[in-house]
């Protein structure tokens, strides 16, 4: 097996877009002491301005061509059926049954509906920008929702999510009432038995005072950890808010992708011999692997749970997930030795050397280069230097990579969008 000798990655953040600091103050503070923790506020932190106009969201809905599940539009805790506000049409030689209607969305805000505009970091460049801004600083993957409320209404009833939320609100007002984790919901997994949300008549019986009652003001921004439960509800006025969910990355999974990449090569992959159900076939007999096959699981499974391997499949987990927000140039850029370059922001950059080649993680997708161009990658996401030439970088590299070689790697990793003129 080709074993990871060497690691490397680059965080190169949007920049005009927020990061987790504009959002909770200390980053560091929040991620050892309350990420997942506790219920956190903190009020009139961010400038809402900063991170969405909700007259452009509403435009969005109404005029850009939304269509669901993109859109989903609650009332009273139900979600109303998508048929009460789209329509059918005919694109060319296809129908399409979930355009979005938009006087019907219109009239069903005036009855108290509320709007939730669901995967806004895939359809909203600036959102996906900022979605990607906290995954790199938490190395958890980030969506971001938004939810438009009329006056006295109540969308969601109590209920808990599966993963933690940043709820900032933009404009008008919003109710939150949060309460602690019960003993059920300590570590909720989507799916397990016994986590079905406490109901309203349940709040004084199970859940007693909440830790948080507060009416939002735009630019509060609040934490609340998975498996905690809350309710929200507008009261004098509109509200709008984005709902940040910070999806649960847990062990669980990692163990399960782990499980899925190195069992399926050993000799766990083999078929259960038929008639296994029989009386006479010897019960589980037939499932249980010699000592040196279950070495052999084990080993791999330890391999790919340890290290750089590790790291490669927390990367993977978190990356694909996220938007595409580097983009390759439509047209491979012209370089010479005097060209000054930067790493451009987006995605995690990820790289790492086996004995074989170096492969490079650039978010959506990957790059592969043979094992000589360790130096040049290595030296590109090392380097916290804002800029670079290529010459100099050629003088740097002198000793490990010749200088036709070096202008090979990196016009491969500009025609990937990786660096760009600075």
């Amino acid at each position: 097996m080709s074993r990871s000798t060497d690691w490397s990655v680059r965080r190169v953040h949007h920049p005009g877009v927020a990061c987790l600091a504009d959002l909770v103050g200390d980053p560091d503070s929040f991620i050892a002491d309350d990420f997942s923790r506790r219920v956190c506020c903190y009020p009139g932190i961010v400038d809402p301005t900063f991170l969405a106009d909700p007259e452009r969201l509403w435009g969005d809905v109404l005029t850009g061509g939304t269509r669901t599940p993109a859109l989903r539009i609650v009332r009273q805790g139900d979600t109303l059926p998508r048929q009460r506000y789209t329509r059918s049409a005919g694109i060319g030689t296809e129908t399409v049954d979930d355009l979005i209607q938009p006087n019907r969305v219109l009239e069903l805000f005036d009855e108290g509906a509320s709007l939730v505009l669901q995967g806004l970091q895939f359809t909203d460049p600036a959102l996906g920008r900022l979605s990607n801004n906290l995954a790199l600083d938490l190395d958890h993957p980030v969506q971001v929702n938004a939810y438009l409320s009329p006056a006295a209404s109540r969308g969601l009833d109590v209920h808990f999510d599966y993963h933690d939320v940043l709820i900032v609100q933009l404009a008008g007002t919003k109710r939150w009432r949060v309460w602690q984790r019960l003993e059920r919901t300590r570590w909720p997994v989507r799916g397990a038995p016994g986590l079905a949300a406490p109901t309203l008549e349940e709040l004084g019986q199970e859940l007693g005072d909440p830790v948080l009652d507060r009416t939002l003001q735009p630019g509060d921004c609040v934490h609340i950890p998975r498996g905690c439960p809350h309710a929200p509800e507008t009261v004098d006025d509109e509200s709008a808010h984005l709902t940040i969910g910070i999806m649960a990355l847990t062990r669980q999974r990692l163990i399960e992708r782990a499980l899925s990449s190195t069992l399926g090569a050993a000799e766990t992959a083999a078929l259960v011999p038929s008639g296994s159900l029989s009386s006479s076939a010897g019960g589980g007999d037939v499932l249980k692997l010699t000592a040196t096959e279950a070495a052999e699981a084990l080993d791999a499974l330890e391999d790919a749970l340890s290290g750089d391997s590790l790291r490669r499949l927390l990367a993977e987990a978190v990356w694909h997930r996220q938007p595409a927000t580097r983009l390759r140039p439509r047209r491979p850029p012209p370089l010479t030795d005097d060209t000054t370059l930067a790493v451009m922001p987006g995605p995690l950059l990820w790289a790492e050397r086996t004995d074989t080649a170096v492969t490079m993680g650039l978010g959506d997708r990957r790059m592969r280069l043979p094992v000589e161009a360790w130096s040049v990658v290595r030296a590109v996401l090392d380097d916290q230097r804002a800029t670079f030439r290529i010459a100099d970088l050629a003088a740097e590299l002198s000793t490990s990579i010749d200088a036709d070689s070096l202008r090979t790697v990196i016009s491969k990793l500009a025609c990937e969008g990786v660096v760009a003129g600075g």
